[in-house]
């Protein structure tokens, strides 16, 4: 039996969340990665109705060893939503709106097995961190939140 691998939890998330209609209202650029200064000149991709408006997330795994030669999977969602800080700020509140839509897309759509690809899913427990970002000169509100998976004992 093959590890379960991060590109699986990716692909998950790309169908299952990503490609959902609540989500694509809200915006369809989505980074599989942490924003850093390199995206930070790809500026343009990361807009949506031409301001900064986007997902990202980062899957992690670790590999944890258990007695009789049986392993432990865990993985480590970081999610992120980030938006333009509008003058009047009603885009704070839109950046944990947009949190509380993708936690509650992972129990509707997901479950907490996610048909059967892992054994426990753990969302956070507290609400989602909320802070002020600069992407190239503009200021933004980005919202985090994360998940950890677990996929069951098994033996390779």
């Amino acid at each position: 039996m093959a590890f379960t691998t991060s590109e699986t939890i990716r692909a998950k998330w790309r169908t299952d969340i990503w490609g959902h209609a609540t989500i694509e209202a809200l915006t369809t650029s989505i980074l599989e990665q942490e924003l850093t200064e390199v995206t930070h000149k790809e500026i343009s991709r990361l807009r949506f109705a031409t301001k900064i408006n986007f997902f990202s997330f980062v899957v992690r795994r670790g590999v944890e060893t258990l007695m009789g030669g049986k392993y432990r999977l865990r993985f480590y969602v970081d999610i992120s939503y980030t938006k333009w800080a509008d003058p009047d700020g009603t885009n704070y509140n839109d950046v944990i709106d947009g949190i509380e839509a993708v936690q509650e897309l992972v129990v509707s759509e997901l479950g907490s097995t996610w048909d059967g690809l892992v054994a426990t899913s753990e969302p956070q427990e507290g609400p989602p961190e909320v802070s002020v970002v600069t992407i190239g000169e503009e200021s933004a509100f980005k919202a985090d939140f994360s998940l950890l998976l677990v996929v069951a004992f098994f033996k390779p």
